[in-house]
């Protein structure tokens, strides 16, 4: 995707992959053990085209009964553009 030039969401929203891995695979596991399992990132969204910017882009690795999937969720809210000359 990125060699297509493609840009992912999460990434141009939290640079720095150390601090923010965004980690979507393996939400159930504490981060703090290895017991369930390798955690990693494996959501994405990606997106193309003038006038089409990122402005909040988050992991959703809760839910307040239990969590319904085995892996967390990625949202990224987009603002467009009109008329953009970028």
């Amino acid at each position: 995707m990125l060699k297509a030039g493609f840009t992912d969401s999460y990434r141009k929203m939290h640079v720095n992959p150390l601090s923010d891995p965004g980690l979507t695979w393996g939400v159930r596991a504490a981060p703090t053990t290895d017991l369930y399992g390798l955690r990693d990132r494996i959501d994405f969204i990606y997106y193309k085209g003038k006038g089409l910017d990122p402005i909040e882009s988050r992991v959703i690795d809760y839910h307040p009964v239990m969590f319904p999937s085995d892996h967390a969720a990625l949202m990224t809210v987009f603002q467009l553009k009109r008329n953009s000359q970028e």
